[in-house]
């Protein structure tokens, strides 16, 4: 992967309860609200292995992860680096972590920006996003182990997508009905008066 700062290995070992992973690439937005682009799920193939991660601008983000008798590697753009030229880059890593299941673990931030000046303020700004505030593009790379099997997440965001797709439709036939509601009342004209007779 390199010695610069542009990529990373992570050694992780978890117990024999961790049935998967989920890695998720986000964005900050400029209502500093964190926006899911990417993500990626897996099985804990073993308690031990490692996690490679890589950014860059050229070939995006890349993230695999090693156990002892497999790899399984994956890595997306997701237009993420647009208009960087000229521009200020950093990248914070975490140092340590503790694994607790079902809780998001931020491996990587980077901050690119147009300011003169930047701080270093480490994968905890992921929880205080204020710090974040006012650079061109901020990126974050979590991951969270889970008891829960592949099958089990996959269900769940099946369902969730089928119960937001349930929700916009009926939404739009509501709209629909408005519409033609307003049309059909907007074409009906009151009577005209009666015309007096001498």
């Amino acid at each position: 992967m390199g010695n610069d700062n542009s990529s990373k290995i992570f050694e992780y070992t978890v117990d024999e309860t961790a049935k998967s992973y989920r890695v998720k690439i986000y964005t900050l937005d400029e209502n500093l609200e964190w926006k899911e682009k990417v993500s990626s799920f897996g099985r804990v193939e073993d308690v031990k292995g490692r996690i490679a991660i890589s950014i860059n601008e050229d070939q995006g983000i890349r993230v695999a992860f090693q156990y002892k008798n497999a790899v399984s590697a994956w890595a997306s753009n997701a237009g993420l680096f647009k208009d960087i030229t000229n521009k200020t880059k950093i990248i914070s890593w975490v140092n340590t972590y503790d694994i607790i299941y079902e809780q998001e673990i931020p491996l990587a931030i980077q901050i690119i920006t147009s300011l003169n000046e930047i701080r270093d303020y480490g994968v905890e700004s992921f929880f205080d996003i204020q710090k974040l505030k006012g650079h061109d593009i901020v990126i974050a790379v979590t991951i969270t182990f889970s008891q829960k099997g592949l099958e089990q997440i996959l269900i769940f965001n099946k369902h969730t997508r089928t119960f937001i797709m349930a929700l916009l439709i009926i939404a739009l036939l509501i709209t629909l009905y408005l519409v033609i509601m307003a049309i059909a009342f907007g074409n009906t004209h009151p009577p005209a008066s009666p015309v007096p007779i001498n």
